[in-house]
């Protein structure tokens, strides 16, 4: 992982002296490097460059585009791996509404963000939450399947996470 921080950090600072105000390349090397620090365990420093990429994304097409959203949405996990709940449940929610608006209420993006949710309430111990937002994922994902095969695997994770909640709960 030091080999590929240590590229990654050669790439952003060549892509930051691109004048293009949406690099897409920077802000998939940026990505990039979040993932290298959430596996090393450098979590404030994945968050500091994630919300680089939200503001950049925000500038490009504003607080509400979808794009944001899918920022949030690493926004979210990233503070729920920090300890850092409230955050995460505000980023979660905020994505939520931006992709609602995006793709409608029953859009796989939304099964996801369900997921995430029931994930983070479950790890706060908070198993009714879970259990709800883990029914939702499993319902949305229950109907995506049908459009698309290939979501089978993402519909078998949500009822096991469904399930796993549901125990605790005593449903």
């Amino acid at each position: 992982h030091e080999k590929a921080e240590g590229m990654y950090r050669r790439v952003l600072e060549i892509s930051r002296k691109d004048p293009d105000p949406l690099n897409v390349q920077l802000l998939e090397d940026l990505g990039n490097l979040c993932r290298v620090l959430q596996t090393e365990g450098k979590i404030d420093e994945a968050i500091s460059i994630t919300l680089e990429i939200q503001a950049a994304l925000e500038r490009f097409g504003g607080e509400d585009h979808p794009f944001v959203a899918g920022v949030l949405s690493r926004l979210g996990d990233l503070y729920s791996a920090d300890n850092k709940f409230p955050e995460a449940e505000t980023a979660l929610a905020k994505a939520m509404t931006i992709q609602e608006k995006a793709v409608g209420k029953d859009h796989h993006k939304i099964g996801e963000i369900c997921l995430q949710f029931a994930v983070l309430f479950h790890r706060q111990n908070d198993f009714i939450p879970a259990e709800r937002a883990a029914r939702r994922a499993v319902l949305i994902y229950a109907r995506s399947v049908v459009q698309n095969p290939g979501l089978s695997n993402v519909f078998e994770a949500s009822k096991n996470v469904f399930n796993r909640t549901s125990a605790l709960v005593g449903c």
